[in-house]
Order: C-alpha cells, then structure tokens, then sequence
C-alpha cells in the first residue's frame, strides 16, 4: 500500500491461505453438549490452540483456536441442543 506521505506498507503473503471452519451442531445431547463446554474450558475459550481434524478433506491443522469469547448453546428439547461456533486456523 503506497501511502500519500510517500511511505509503503507490505505484507508477507502466505503460499497457503489460513482455514476457518464454522461448526454448527444439532440435536446435541446432553452429555456431548458437556464434553464440549469442558473441552472449550480447558482450552481456556480462544487462548490455547488445539488440533483440529477438517471434517470435509480429512486434513489436520495443528494451530487452531476457538474465535470468541463464549460458547453459547441453545436448549431445542429434553436431551437436545444446539451449539454454533468458529474455529481458526492460526500462524
């Protein structure tokens, strides 16, 4: 980027782009729906990173954090939940 004052700012580019995945479960029981929220827990929410399998290509991205400040879940039913969130792939 040239600026008007004469400077120029640049940026590496990557060779490989950085992935975002939004996760978006359904019908989630109770006891999954835990697992998750201990998960995210223990991760600290978005502070520590974690390894993340990509669910479409079977690839594994080992830098990934959670983007957000909350886990949110929604009651549906007796034993049914649902829970939406991002996870992004980091340098």
């Amino acid at each position: 980027s040239d600026m008007p004052h004469g400077w120029r700012y640049s940026y590496n580019e990557r060779g490989t782009p950085l992935h975002s995945f939004e996760i978006e479960y359904t019908g989630l029981s109770d006891a999954d729906l835990q697992t998750l929220k201990d998960f995210w827990i223990a991760r600290g929410g978005a502070y520590e990173e974690f390894t993340f399998t990509d669910p479409d290509t079977t690839t594994v991205h080992t830098k990934c954090r959670f983007v957000g400040d909350e886990l949110t879940a929604v009651r549906q039913n007796y034993n049914e939940n649902s829970v939406r969130f991002v996870i992004q792939e980091y340098v």
